[in-house]
């Protein structure tokens, strides 16, 4: 996907030199590789980029794992492994957040090996 994502641009926009990734998301909250196991898809998706903390809240996180946050985080219920991390996280006084990646052009060749992140 990120490969086709660079020939896409260079073919459509060549005057401009293509340097990499970056996005925010709900789903780049590092604390996800706290509360979930290391073979979730969402550890997995995370460890191919160099996460990075941004400003933010847990309103994203609420909206699309829950649909909604309410004025109370007990009328809540955890139908999903996801649902119960996050409660359970929560639960215990901690706060959810947003957070943001970017993936170099030149580091693509590493993709799936959690380039950024061995330790």
């Amino acid at each position: 996907m990120f490969k086709s994502s660079v020939e896409f641009f260079n073919n459509y926009f060549p005057e401009i030199e293509f340097c990499g990734f970056m996005c925010t998301s709900w789903l780049l909250d590092p604390q996800f590789q706290k509360i979930l196991s290391l073979d979730s898809n969402i550890v997995k998706f995370q460890r191919e980029f160099y996460l990075y903390p941004v400003k933010s809240n847990d309103v994203q996180t609420f909206e699309r794992v829950f649909n909604s946050k309410p004025e109370n985080i007990k009328n809540l219920k955890a139908e999903t492994t996801l649902q119960k991390a996050i409660l359970d996280y929560v639960n215990k006084g901690n706060k959810m957040h947003f957070g943001a990646m970017f993936l170099l052009n030149d580091d693509l060749k590493y993709w799936g090996s959690a380039f950024y992140q061995q330790n």
